[in-house]
Formats: C-alpha cells, structure tokens, sequence
C-alpha cells in the first residue's frame, strides 16, 4: 500500500504566486454562511436542521452507512431534525420513491486561502439558469472551493463579426461567482459559423478570435481573472489539433487576452492526451512566453498519475500545472430517469473525489479543478456531486472536507 502525505504548507514557488491570481475588483472573501434558505439542504455544524418534504408520513433518517439515526411520524411535509454531526444523510419514506439527501458540514475557521488548489468544474452558465446561480455559487464558497470553472459560447456571444449580445447568462454567471468570493476561470471550445465552416476547429482567420477574446477579457475585468482559450484541443471532439497550430493559436490568444485584461490570467488551451507528437511540436514552436498556466485533464486510474504528469512537467516550461477536469467517474444504475448511482458506488464516488485531490496535488499542482458538480451523465456515466434540485450526493461532503483540510496543501512524499 503506498500513503501520500500532504500538510499545509503557506509557501509557495515563485511560479506559484504570479498565478495565485491578482486581487480580484470588488471581491470580498469572508467565511462564508449559508442563505437563508438553505439551498440543497446543505447546513453548517450547530445548525438546527429544518428541511421540506415531498409529503407528510413516516420518515427515516439514515446517515451516510444506512445506519437509522431518527424515525419520524411527520404531519406536515417538512421536518426539524435538531442538530446533526457532520456527515451526509438521507430521508426515505415507503409513501416516496426517492430519497431526500441533507449535508451538514464544517464550519470554516477563516476565510478560504486565495492560494488554496481546490478548486471545482461548475459550468455555471450551461447548467443553472441566472435565479438559481446564487445558490450554486454560495454551495461552492461553503465547500471551500477556491477557484470555479465555467463555459461559454463565441457564437452566441458574438452571433455577426463585430457584433456582441448585451447582458447574457454568461455576465450573469461571472456576477453570481464573483459575489460569492469565488475565482473564475472561463473556457470555450466553438467557432461560429460566420468565421469558419468547421466549427469544432480554431479560425482561420485568427484575428477573429483575437477580437473576440480582447471583447470578453475586457468586458469581464475583475469577474473572470483567468482564461482557458479552448477546450481539449488535442482531440477530435473539440478540433483535432496538431501541437504547431495549438502554438500558434495560444500566441494570438494571449495577446488579445492581454489586450483586453493585462492583469487576467492566460492558461495554455488544454490537453487531454499525453500524445508525443503533439508534445514534440508544442515544445519546437518554444510557445512558453504565450501562456502563465499550462493546463490539462485527465480521467485515469490513480496508478498512472506520475507518468502521465512528468510527460507535461517535461514540456510546461516551469509553468505552474493547472488540472482544470478530473475525476475518476462511476455508471449510474436503476432507473433511468434518475440516472443514480448506487448506494455503494455514492459513498465510493465520494472516496475517489478525495483521492483525486490528493493524487493531483501530490505531484505538484497548483489547482486541482474536480469535474463536476452538476448532476450531469454521459451515456452510462454520472459525474455530478449534487443532485438535480441541488441536494448533495456524498462526494459533495467530501469536497467540503477537501476544501478545509487540503487548502494550502503541499506533498511531503510517500509511506510505502
């Protein structure tokens, strides 16, 4: 059995603090309380524990083994369940085909380190509409989530050349993040129709998305600090790209980044795969100057994690690693228009989400970005760690644990 060791560690590398991330315009980072609501059902430790129900009727209170921790005889549909210990839990009735989950976490003894590596995929502006997105973004800063990752459309934000929306989902994305004390990085991955046919790959005309990224740099200054300049685009999905043109795109994206914000952080548009060629040619085109962060993801058994990261350590030209996806993702089972994991594989989703953490951060990284925390699946696969109405699965509990004890972590080494 090997043991990673980390402890926080506040000193960090050089590297390391130019992408910290600058003082953000109007950020306010205090510890972070729970609206008055509750959203998802999430609470603080002390907190007395009030929580609507789909119906009045028998209820149990399970805790996260299936261990019965009340019964309840509800008449109204909604219950007070007194103050609970920190944990995940969850609510059945036989009157009710699913469960109700609760959270109840930690509180923070100090405001969540702007240097911390925890950081967390959220997609914000494709996933939740602008009423919901408050609630989202004040679940992430009670996680202790440094850092979120959000998406973006260039043909819907710049629809004709020259031609750009008024305020969108995406200005009401980098809002809601940004008042919640929350640093944001944005990503796209499309070209619109009037630049290119081929829509899955970078422009022609790279003046195009120069325009385009100098626009949104700018019009985001102070809300969105960091920029991926696309997506994965290594691989087929998101264009195919050789190694020479995702330099040469980074160099145009970095100076319209620039443009635009000259304090923003410009992020190296992201690999998927470990290809050597395509490493080869990113390493000849000496494309170091162009980007502050070199990015990738991975979705790996943990058994892989060195080789796979001394392949990019070898070519970031002492960039800080910035691991914007990961995960080590379950199948859901049962019915399919919940698309749930299975008991088990819930409670296991929640101890590879710490791993992965660990892992990542264990050989080296300056933020660890976990995908995702949306309830999102991709065929048999679910990745999310809330719930569609928000409730937590377990891994969000973990992520709220992650997020106290791994800010500021730094590897010791290992214990075989």
């Amino acid at each position: 059995m090997v043991i990673v060791l980390l402890m926080v560690w506040p000193h960090l590398t050089e590297a390391e603090e130019a992408t910290a991330g600058p003082a953000q315009a109007g950020l306010v980072r205090s510890i972070p309380r729970p609206l008055a609501h509750h959203p998802g059902n999430i609470f603080l430790e002390g907190e007395v524990v009030r929580i609507s129900l789909p119906t009045p009727g028998k209820w149990t209170l399970l805790d996260a083994e299936d261990r019965v921790v009340q019964q309840l005889e509800l008449k109204e549909a909604a219950a007070d369940l007194g103050k609970l210990p920190v944990g995940f839990y969850r609510l059945r009735s036989q009157g009710h085909p699913d469960w109700i989950s609760v959270g109840v976490i930690a509180r923070l003894s100090a405001p969540t380190p702007e240097t911390s590596p925890i950081a967390l995929d959220v997609a914000m502006s494709w996933f939740y509409p602008p009423e919901k997105m408050a609630e989202v973004a004040s679940l992430c800063a009670m996680a202790g989530v440094n850092w979120v990752r959000d998406r973006l459309s260039w043909p819907e934000v710049e629809p004709q050349p020259g031609q750009f929306v008024g305020h969108s989902r995406y200005d009401a994305a980098a809002e809601a993040q940004a008042a919640a004390g929350l640093k944001l990085l944005q990503v796209f991955h499309a070209t619109p129709r009037w630049a290119s046919p081929a829509t899955k790959r970078f422009p022609p005309d790279l003046r195009d998305v120069y325009r385009f990224l100098r626009h949104v740099a700018s019009r985001w200054k102070g809300k969105v600090l960091a920029y991926e300049p696309w997506n994965e685009a290594d691989i087929p999905v998101f264009g195919g790209h050789t190694g020479a043109e995702m330099a040469s795109y980074q160099k145009a994206a970095y100076w319209a980044i620039k443009a635009g914000n000259p304090e923003a952080i410009v992020c190296w548009n992201v690999f998927a795969l470990d290809n050597p060629a395509q490493l080869a040619e990113l390493e000849a085109n000496e494309v170091w100057p162009y980007f502050e962060t070199f990015n990738f993801h991975h979705y790996r058994p943990f058994e892989e994690y060195a080789r796979f990261y001394a392949d990019f350590r070898a070519v970031a030209g002492g960039r800080p690693l910035w691991v914007t996806e990961c995960a080590m993702p379950l199948p859901w089972s049962g019915d399919p228009a919940r698309k749930e994991l299975s008991d088990q594989d819930l409670l296991e989703q929640a101890r590879r989400l710490i791993k992965v953490y660990v892992g990542s951060i264990h050989e080296g990284t300056a933020t660890t970005f976990y995908f995702l925390l949306p309830h999102y699946v991709e065929g048999k696969t679910q990745f999310g760690i809330l719930r569609p109405d928000l409730t937590p699965r377990p891994a969000y509990v973990a992520l709220a644990a992650v997020g106290r004890w791994l800010a500021d972590a730094r590897p010791l080494g290992r214990l075989k």
